[in-house]
């Protein structure tokens, strides 16, 4: 039976049960190439990549790859990517703060409300009354006002914030054809539209478009990022693991050991801060997430670490979507004013 929520077909979770089979390490491996820039984005070689490229880092054939992602999306894990733009571009930075709502009743209606906050790009949902979102930035000052906005909104009574180092891409000048390709992928799965269309779109040649989506993205301009459905995620129990060092010199040591100590588990880590580290797990049981917890706490150099059940994750493209229709339209005002 099929459910309408937000204008959008879902399958119930019995029927989605029953397209897919639990996921399996190679399920795992494949999932890790498509969605580990979601919380760190740096440039990759290309926009998206190929079945074949991606068969290629695996050592597995490119239809076994093609098969797995096709299950990914019938069963309701992968819903879509869509473009996200290095905020650095607009001179801003990425933080992140976790607490916890108070009353726990409560946690709803806030996700959407935080959600429809300007900068927000994620916020996350864990088992229990914990939240996280992650927000773009201009200053300190304004880390610390979106910071105390949240812990009053949330009545918390524990809260961390972090700021989350990201790739510089100030320096950058993006030109009309430059955001005018952005947009065009921005409509429609940017994984799945073909260049010629968006060179259609935008009166370019497809191979400019290619050049240029090329340049971009080697420059950390753009990068894609996946929305997931993480209620379709059978087998493995979604987590995140935060690590707090006890000096910035214990840093490369604790993540060697810990990504050593995590293998499999480990789906992507966020790690370029110098006090703290972010890691995406995939665990195979609930029954585990204590046991990594205290060997993560325990391990020599770190003064904390705190292990949180994902239950939930909403995506926000707003931000994106707004910067990206403000300068396309640039542009066509400065056309107007020298006419």
């Amino acid at each position: 039976m099929e459910t309408l929520k937000n204008n959008e077909i879902y399958l119930t979770i019995p029927e989605r049960r029953k397209l897919s089979q639990a996921m399996d390490s190679l399920d795992m491996r494949i999932l890790r190439e498509l969605i580990k820039n979601n919380v760190m984005p740096f440039p990759s070689p290309a926009l998206r990549k190929s079945f074949r490229t991606i068969g290629r880092n695996l050592h597995v054939d490119q239809g076994t790859v093609r098969n797995r992602i096709r299950k990914f999306r019938q069963s309701g894990l992968l819903k879509e990517f869509y473009l996200g733009l290095n905020p650095s571009l607009f001179g801003l930075k990425i933080g992140a703060v976790f607490f916890d709502v108070r009353p726990q009743s409560e946690k709803e209606s806030l996700k959407e409300t935080i959600a429809s906050m300007d900068g927000v790009l994620l916020v996350c949902d864990y088992m229990g009354p914990k939240l996280s979102t992650v927000f773009c930035y201009q200053d300190q000052d304004g880390m610390k006002k979106f910071t105390r906005q949240i812990t009053r909104m949330a009545n918390s009574e524990e809260v961390i914030s972090l700021n989350k180092p990201f790739l510089p891409c100030d320096k950058l000048e993006l030109t009309p054809v430059d955001w005018r390709i952005i947009s065009s992928l921005q409509h429609g799965d940017p994984w799945k539209k073909p260049f010629g269309i968006v060179a259609k779109e935008t009166g370019l040649s497809t191979k400019t478009v290619k050049k240029r989506v090329q340049s971009l993205v080697e420059e950390g301009a753009i990068y894609l990022l996946a929305m997931m459905n993480l209620g379709s995620f059978e087998g493995f129990v979604p987590a995140d693991l935060n690590v707090f060092y006890k000096s910035p010199e214990a840093r490369e040591k604790v993540v060697d050991g810990l990504k050593e100590y995590l293998g499999e588990m480990l789906v992507f880590a966020d790690i370029e801060d110098r006090l703290h580290s972010y890691f995406a797990l995939a665990v195979p049981s609930i029954s585990r997430i204590r046991e990594i917890e205290s060997y993560a706490r325990n391990y020599d150099g770190v003064s904390g670490a705190r292990l949180e059940v994902l239950h939930d994750i909403l995506s926000v493209r707003r931000f994106y979507d707004v910067q990206t229709k403000a300068n396309v339209e640039l542009p066509k005002v400065a056309d107007t004013i020298r006419q």
